[in-house]
């Protein structure tokens, strides 16, 4: 039996989800730190698409989540570009 820490008591416990899921997979589980209905979705995935498919499409999800970065704009002012285009062609300025 795999004994694993379990914050949302005992799912990762249970018979039928250590019969029936890899270890490495329920490490994954309990890295990500998810809600219980997440946990949830990510299982019955698991029943469609398989450990390895849900943990590569997650991972895919997650990393472009986790960007932090910020980039600062700062704001144009086109009010001459505007008025340069508004000119009729010819038209003395």
């Amino acid at each position: 039996m795999y004994a694993l820490h379990d914050p949302e008591g005992g799912i990762f416990y249970a018979k039928p989800v250590q019969d029936n899921l890899p270890a490495y997979f329920l490490d994954w589980l309990i890295a990500r730190r998810i809600s219980l209905k997440e946990l949830t979705e990510l299982l019955y995935l698991c029943l469609e698409k398989g450990c390895d498919a849900v943990m590569a499409e997650e991972s895919s999800h997650t990393a472009l989540a986790q960007i932090e970065d910020t980039v600062l704009v700062q704001a144009v002012d086109l009010r001459a570009c505007d008025a340069f285009l508004d000119r009729e062609v010819g038209a003395a300025g």
